[in-house]
């Protein structure tokens, strides 16, 4: 049987990472395997990520790079991109196959089938991260004015619920010990199948003890989706993390509704403080985008306020991307790239005091850590808190996937803008 060697370039998101690895995983099944040190890859898969202009810029990139350098390899290319700038794909010589994010659990098959593989009985020996990320949810209705991403991931559908018990309980046994729940719009979860997020979260932790399963994350969720129930089980439950992503996009009201979202500022504020009284110790982070068309100097404040009054401890700043065909692409107001980027800079600033701050709030107090990694080089052991806060101790303390108690006497920093305490 001849060998297969695949390669895989994964652009964006969590949910497009998850399909890659599942894309591994079943062609590993086929005898596929990961392309090795001096072994031309003959499978090229391309994931790609349209959710900005840098996103489609790097897509093209990628693909174009793959189709050139590996002639003779079956080049694909999935992903939002894909469903998107199909035409443009059409035309590129090299491209062999080209499927949608919407059709991405037909992939490994029509690879399968091209290449006519024959299943080899063993079962994919990818290493499993110990935070791994599970899918529970694809898809998108709420149409923000700003986001490309209903228009190329399609409708809310929710995982089956046999897919997500047999998908945990895979990574479970390859090494996970924290999966993080994650979706196109995880809060859709159930919409279309009668299912709920806290039923799915109890069901996790019925079929994995704790020594199994000491840690279920949730990626983000809106604010208004989140009810008592989650909240009284993230308070009553040690292993569902204290840690909510509440995406925010503006304080200003009259740019959220232009946005298309479903809360103002003043909504938001009241719902993370009501959060943060209800499960103590909770870090509460946010999305925030700014330049969004005709947002003013006002505007732009009122954000600031509001990322300060909701008390977050930290905040993922992007920059706004006019986007075809979005109502936000349309509208009058663009404002310059100068003024974008002042304002990402002046906000980013902010996040980084934010972070100090919650990272300070740790300093000697007891800790309870996830070890995560081993690096041999620098002789540290590196792992995650419940509420996010990365920890390095020496090498000899812990395994990898041991929860180890742990009192941090200095902040340092750590890999990109990330602080880590020691």
């Amino acid at each position: 049987m001849k060998s297969h060697y695949l390669a895989v370039e994964t652009l964006g998101c969590r949910v497009n990472q998850y399909d890659s690895d599942s894309l591994v995983d079943e062609l590993g099944r086929f005898g596929v395997q990961p392309v090795q040190t001096g072994i031309d890859p003959d499978i090229v898969v391309i994931n790609t990520c349209s959710v900005t202009q840098k996103s489609d810029k790097k897509s093209r990139q990628s693909i174009r790079r793959a189709a050139r350098k590996y002639p003779g390899a079956l080049v694909v290319v999935t992903g939002c991109f894909a469903d998107l700038e199909a035409e443009w794909i059409k035309t590129l010589d090299g491209v062999d196959i080209a499927l949608g994010s919407q059709s991405s659990s037909d992939l490994p098959g029509l690879i399968i089938e091209v290449l006519n593989l024959e299943q080899s009985g063993k079962e994919s020996l990818r290493p499993v991260a110990v935070r791994s990320d599970l899918k529970v949810q694809e898809g998108c209705d709420e149409f923000c004015s700003y986001c490309v991403v209903p228009f190329a991931r399609g409708e809310p559908r929710s995982m089956p619920l046999t897919r997500i018990i047999k998908d945990a309980e895979r990574f479970i046994d390859s090494g996970a010990r924290e999966l993080v729940l994650t979706g196109t719009h995880l809060g859709k979860y159930g919409s279309d199948n009668g299912d709920n997020l806290v039923d799915l979260i109890g069901g996790l932790f019925e079929r994995f003890d704790e020594e199994r399963l000491p840690r279920v994350r949730l990626s983000s969720l809106e604010q208004g989706e989140i009810g008592r129930d989650l909240l009284e089980l993230m308070c009553g439950e040690s292993r569902l993390c204290r840690h909510l992503h509440l995406p925010l996009q503006s304080g200003s009201s009259s740019v959220l509704k232009r946005m298309g979202r479903r809360y103002s500022g003043d909504e938001y504020v009241e719902s993370a403080k009501a959060f943060a009284a209800e499960v103590p110790g909770v870090m509460l982070a946010a999305d925030v985008i700014v330049g969004f068309p005709g947002e003013t100097d006002e505007d732009f404040a009122q954000t600031v306020e509001v990322v300060k009054a909701a008390e977050l401890s930290r905040l993922h700043v992007f920059k706004f991307s006019a986007r075809t065909p979005t109502a936000a692409s349309k509208m009058a107001g663009q404002l310059s790239q100068e003024v974008i980027s002042a304002r990402a800079e002046a906000l980013s600033e902010i996040d980084m005091s934010l972070r100090r701050a919650h990272y300070r709030s740790a300093l000697k107090r007891p800790l309870r850590v996830l070890v995560e990694e081993h690096d041999l080089e620098t002789q540290v052991t590196s792992g995650m808190t419940d509420d996010y806060l990365r920890c390095e101790f020496p090498l000899n303390v812990g395994d990898l996937g041991e929860t180890v108690d742990f009192q941090a006497t200095t902040l340092g920093p750590g890999r990109g803008r990330e602080l880590v305490l020691q």
